[in-house]
């Protein structure tokens, strides 16, 4: 064939072909990373989690403090266990912590308490991937992913993510696709780290969303460090545990 003619076939044969195998590249990382999370989380593990949730509005200004136990199996929470709960620094009624601990644990139950996570492999198909471009302050050899999904409710959403050269996620980027009513923007930052031997998971939630209703208008910020993860033998030893 005459080189002329080859050549322009060729390089349009490689550009075609190069956003199918970048989006199998993508598909292929997220994949092993998802292999890795559920290695992570499987198992019963237990953790101490520290809640400072900032209201700030015109007619309003409320810190609520909440230390919790919370214990999941395989990733998916099982029960938290509220051990103290402060409002503006005065300890709040028992009546009042009990509730907010049933409400909690309900959410839970109905697995409407977190977001669907794109890297869990029981939620990937949910999300789509695509490469992040360059990340400027990321780790040597960490990748950057955006995703996107096109279910419109709150535990779904768009965002990037982190995946470190052992394919862990550091970190990700969660805008959820509905909000909550009253609730105008929202935003969720997890950060995730090596909790104990072996074993990554998430270490602090950030969270900052605006809205209001009427002529009030507000901001939330949450903020969620957890520490003192422990692995149990059994889901009955992690509930009966005293931190």
């Amino acid at each position: 064939m005459n080189r002329r003619i080859a050549f322009p076939i060729l390089m349009v044969t490689l550009l075609c072909a190069a956003p199918g195998r970048a989006a199998d590249d993508v598909n292929a990382l997220v994949a092993r990373a998802g292999e890795v999370f559920a290695r992570d989380v499987k198992g019963v593990l237990g953790f101490r989690q520290i809640t400072d949730n900032k209201l700030k509005a015109s007619i309003l200004n409320q810190h609520t403090h909440t230390e919790s136990w919370q214990v999941s199996k395989d990733g998916v929470p099982q029960q938290v266990r509220i051990l103290l709960m402060q409002r503006d620094g005065k300890p709040v009624k028992a009546s009042e912590m009990s509730e907010e601990e049933r409400k909690i644990n309900e959410a839970n139950r109905q697995a409407k308490s977190l977001p669907k996570l794109p890297f869990d492999p029981r939620h990937m198909d949910a999300y789509a991937f695509t490469d992040g471009g360059p990340c400027t302050d990321c780790e040597p050899g960490t990748r950057l992913v955006r995703f996107t999904s096109s279910l419109k409710d709150e535990q779904h959403g768009t965002g990037t993510m982190r995946i470190d050269a052992r394919y862990r996620i550091t970190a990700f980027d969660f805008t959820p696709n509905a909000l909550p009513a009253n609730v105008n923007e929202g935003r969720l930052r997890f950060v995730r780290a090596e909790v104990l031997p072996g074993t990554f998971a998430t270490r602090t939630i950030e969270g900052d969303f605006k809205g209001g209703q009427a002529f009030v208008r507000g901001t939330v910020k949450l903020e969620e460090r957890r520490e003192g993860y422990q692995r149990f033998k059994s889901l009955e030893e992690a509930l009966n545990y005293q931190p």
